[in-house]
This record gives structure tokens, C-alpha cells and sequence, in this order.
């Protein structure tokens, strides 16, 4: 390992500065894990209520066009657990992500939590997406909504891309 300045270790181009993780960030933590906890409560205060079959799929137009088990509704909140078990651990180490712009001595720790701030709210609009289509589904399976609507595509891609877009010109900004 080279030395980097102010006695800092380099490792590659990242350098092993230990951040701590800001409010904002450890609110997001909560709200991923929120998400999570919401869907499965609302799928089991709905179960028995539920019909055997229910929307599996929504269409680019936000309808349901594809239907299954009412087990199927496990599927988003179990892929979620999977993601937060992966995303949450990994924002604990930022030096180990890429990064768009050189890291320096100066800008190694800005650079880190920024990047820990993108991907944990990307984790938590994910939850709450994924929340959102649940309670869809619930509602649709019950006759109470026709569907996720036509602007859900747009919106979600838009929340995504839009954050990933924002850290872009912050990290642009912090080289």
C-alpha cells in the first residue's frame, strides 16, 4: 500500500478514510427498513382477505395483465429484504465502490458520502416503490383500484434516474 497524505492509506485509487454516517443518512437507513416492515404488515392485515388469485404483473399502462397465487405477493417484499441485506451492509463501505471523478486526499471523504447518500436513498425509493405497487396490488385484488396508473412507469424511472442524476452533478461538483 502507498501512503496517501496525513498519513491516510491508498489503496488503488481510494483511500481508507473512515466516515460516519450523516442523520440524513441514517434516516434512510430507517425508512428502507420502514418500507419493509410496512409491506409485510399490510400483507398479513390483508391476507385472509385476499382472493386466491391476484395481479401478478402491471403492464406499461399501470393494469394488471398478469395474475397468480395470492402467495405471488411475497415475491417484492422478499426481493426488497434481499436488497437491503445487500445494500445496507455495503453502504458501511464506501472505499470499496467506483467512482466517476479521482479521489483524492481532499475529496475522498465528500466523495464517500455522497455515494452512500445516492445508494441508500436509491434503497429506500426502491422500498417505497415496492410498497406502493403492494398496496396496488392489495387494492386491485380487493376491486378497490383499476391499477398502478399510467404515469407510474415515468414516475418511478423518473425518482431513480433523477437521484442518480443529482449525485452525478454532486459528485461533478465535490472533484
Amino acid at each position: 500500500m502507498k501512503s496517501g497524505s496525513a498519513g491516510q492509506k491508498l489503496r488503488g485509487e481510494h483511500y481508507d478514510i473512515k466516515t460516519s454516517f450523516t442523520s440524513l443518512q441514517k434516516l434512510l437507513i430507517f425508512a428502507a427498513l420502514a418500507c419493509l416492515l410496512i409491506d409485510f404488515l399490510m400483507i398479513s392485515a390483508y391476507w385472509s382477505a385476499l382472493p386466491q388469485k391476484i395481479p401478478s404483473h402491471f403492464g406499461y399502462a399501470g393494469k394488471p395483465d398478469a395474475w397468480s397465487g395470492k402467495e405471488s405477493i411475497l415475491i417484492l417484499p422478499l426481493a426488497y429484504f434481499t436488497t437491503c441485506l445487500i445494500m445496507i451492509p455495503l453502504s458501511f463501505a464506501p472505499q470499496s465502490y467506483n467512482y466517476l471523478f479521482s479521489l483524492t486526499p481532499e475529496n475522498a471523504a465528500r466523495q464517500y458520502s455522497l455515494a452512500r447518500s445516492m445508494m441508500l436513498l436509491i434503497t429506500a425509493e426502491i422500498g417505497a416503490v415496492f410498497s406502493y405497487i403492494v398496496w396496488t396490488t392489495v387494492e386491485v385484488a380487493l376491486n378497490n383500484s383499476p391499477g398502478l396508473g399510467g404515469l407510474f412507469i415515468f414516475l418511478m424511472l423518473g425518482l431513480v434516474f433523477g437521484t442518480i442524476g443529482a449525485y452525478i452533478w454532486l459528485a461533478y461538483k465535490a472533484r
